[in-house]
């Protein structure tokens, strides 16, 4: 049994139409108004939210990058420590 079979055709999207011109009659611009702006406050949520999610990501890759680099010049370091050890040793 597939649970999507249903899907509004015009003749039920004409009576919801009808039912809420009958519920709110004159108050439907201000519902849609309002429900406007409640979607616009949610995108700026949603917005917010992921923004400091790409903050955290950016601030976690510079800091893995850091260290990533950090360990790389103290290789390089350790093997000229070694290259002027093997150097005074031969001399």
């Amino acid at each position: 049994m597939n649970i999507f079979a249903f899907s509004p055709g015009p003749i039920e999207i004409g009576v919801v139409l009808v039912i809420m011109l009958v519920l709110f009659g004159k108050k439907l611009p201000e519902v849609g108004r309002s429900l406007g702006k409640g979607l616009v406050e949610f995108k700026k949520g949603v917005k917010g939210v992921q923004d400091e999610v790409d903050i955290n990501v950016d601030a976690e890759a510079r800091l893995q990058i850091e260290k990533e680099v950090e360990k790389k010049e103290k290789k390089e370091e350790e093997k000229k420590e070694e290259n002027t050890q093997e150097e005074n040793k031969s001399q």
